[in-house]
């Protein structure tokens, strides 16, 4: 998914890069936040399936292969066993927040 990001010309990096951007805008320096949401029940990986299902014609069209992660039909299975068996949590995207106060003219 983040190759096919990249491709399509997304700033993968930009969450993080929003406190310059805000500075040259001619913003005060903003306030920021990261979250980045955890789990490890059958919901969650079937949303990480589900996500890389949808994003499949994007990636097709770009050449890019899914060969790496195996058989699709079974992904979500071997994913919730993989994360099951670990006893553990996984991540999902990383968000970035930014804003900021814009001082007003008296």
């Amino acid at each position: 998914m983040h190759e096919s990001a990249k491709q399509w010309g997304v700033n993968t990096e930009q969450g993080l890069a929003l406190h310059k951007a805000f500075q040259d805008a001619g913003l005060p320096k903003p306030r920021m936040c990261l979250e980045m949401v955890l789990g490890g029940d059958p919901d969650f990986t079937r949303w990480v399936y589900d996500a890389l299902c949808s994003k499949k014609p994007v990636i097709e069209k770009l050449d890019l292969s899914f060969e790496r992660l195996g058989d699709m039909d079974t992904l979500q299975d071997r994913l919730q066993a993989e994360v099951a068996a670990s006893n553990t949590v996984v991540p999902w995207l990383a968000l970035v927040g930014a804003w900021c106060r814009v001082p007003t003219v008296r």
